[in-house]
């Protein structure tokens, strides 16, 4: 072997190792990333509550126990007012929050209210409710027991009369 290809070969030999080194430098404490399963997991049997729980009812009936619709009157002293086909009923209000139910649902021809049509809540204290009602509005209310007392807790507003939030 003639000197030049000595050189030639000890010169391939660091410049190879050069890179070498620096490729492992700069890959040191590198891990190889593992693939993110995106995908959800659903519990096999999942329940009320659980994520991906179906409810199986989504309609109730107007005019059931605790669900009665009409016409927005007034809010006056913790008490809705609603102007149905018999005359006038007043329920009282829960006294922490109420719900304002946003739907798509016509509420002056329904028979029964579909959860599935809503498409936001809005929530109120009582004492502020009255005013993101518009007068005369159709509306549908949600009461239920409360130590004896039937008071409501949500009302039922057309998307397009309910406040932006």
């Amino acid at each position: 072997m003639d000197k030049y290809t000595k050189l030639f070969l000890v010169t391939l030999v660091i410049v190879t190792l050069a890179l070498a080194g620096t490729w492992f430098y700069l890959n040191k404490g590198k891990t190889k990333e593992q693939p993110v399963n995106t995908e959800t997991q659903f519990p096999a049997n999942p329940q009320k509550g659980d994520f991906g729980y179906n409810e199986p009812k989504t309609k109730v009936s107007i005019g059931s126990e605790g669900i009665l619709g009409g016409n927005f009157v007034k809010v006056e002293n913790g008490t809705i007012y609603v102007k149905t086909n018999t005359g006038q009923v007043q329920y009282p209000l829960v006294t922490d929050q109420v719900g304002l139910a946003c739907t798509k649902q016509d509420l002056v021809t329904a028979r029964e209210l579909d959860y599935e049509l809503v498409d936001r809540i809005v929530q109120s204290s009582p004492g502020d409710i009255g005013s993101l009602i518009p007068a005369s509005q159709a509306i549908v209310v949600f009461a239920q027991d409360v130590e004896g007392t039937l008071r409501v807790h949500t009302v039922a507003l057309a998307t397009d009369k309910c406040p932006s939030e």
